[in-house]
């Protein structure tokens, strides 16, 4: 079930990277959980359902000017979940003050639908809430393996 996992985020980002938002949302539960550590974002919290979670990667996304990216750097399976890091390109929507930052998140899928997501700041975090340490962390093959932190 890992590689349809796998399978599963790696088109949720190319969907959300072609602005296919429709085809993003399908990807989700109707009750999928999001929880945004404090770390992450401006609007940190927990947010219950499709519809909440979909408002907040609006938000989020609306805060940059067109051309925002998502480059996922790595892929890896653990059991019903998928850690993901991800390099976040963009530029500020008011500012025009370019912004490049890597986070990591937890996805955790059942019947082919994400039915939680846990955006951290640390790879470490995201390893250790689906139960694997550093050393056990192994990359989808088709994806290199994380870089030094870039901030």
């Amino acid at each position: 079930m890992s590689r349809e996992n796998v399978d599963l985020i790696r088109e949720h980002f190319e969907n959300t990277n072609a602005r296919r938002f429709a085809a993003v949302m399908q990807n989700y539960d109707p009750s999928v959980v999001l929880v945004v550590s404090e770390d992450v974002a401006v609007d940190p919290g927990v947010y219950r359902g499709a519809d909440a979670v979909g408002e907040w990667f609006g938000s989020w996304f609306s805060t940059f000017a067109p051309g925002y990216r998502l480059d996922l750097v790595e892929l890896i399976p653990a059991d019903d979940a998928v850690v993901v890091t991800v390099d976040h390109r963009a530029v500020g929507r008011r500012s025009g003050v370019e912004v490049r930052t890597r986070y990591s998140s937890a996805y955790w899928i059942r019947q082919n639908k994400i039915v939680r997501v846990h955006v951290f700041r640390e790879r470490s975090e995201a390893l250790e809430a689906v139960g694997l340490l550093e050393r056990d962390a192994h990359a989808s093959p088709d994806i290199p393996q994380a870089r030094a932190h870039e901030s």
